[in-house]
């Protein structure tokens, strides 16, 4: 029974990467662009290393998952409500200036 079921689950992964592997790694190709773009404008320069991309979806340290306590139901109350807020507050993004240099422009022409 055990053989029949890694067998079958060695197939399912084969399948699920046949069908669906093309479109996974587009996706994810996508998520990097999407973070090299958002990086290179919030701070004006390309990212050294991937690290901070896949910092993001760790999981937290130990260290801090004991710092992290469940709020007491008191508390809970008004963390709904700055919960709230934040979903309906829009961040404002600062867009860098574009315009290239003059010199650059004039040897151009």
């Amino acid at each position: 029974c055990r053989a029949n079921y890694e067998r079958d689950l060695k197939q399912l992964k084969d399948v699920v990467r046949d069908e669906e592997g093309f479109l996974m790694q587009h996706q994810l190709r996508e998520e990097r662009i999407a973070w090299i773009t958002d990086h290179t404008i919030s701070t004006n320069t390309l990212p050294d290393s991937f690290a901070e991309f896949y910092a993001k979806d760790a999981p937290p340290a130990a260290d801090e998952e004991g710092a992290k306590e469940k709020p007491s139901s008191a508390s809970k109350a008004g963390g709904d409500a700055s919960k709230k807020k934040k979903e309906g507050a829009v961040e404002e993004i600062e867009h860098p200036d574009l315009t290239p240099p003059q010199a650059l422009i004039s040897q151009l022409k």
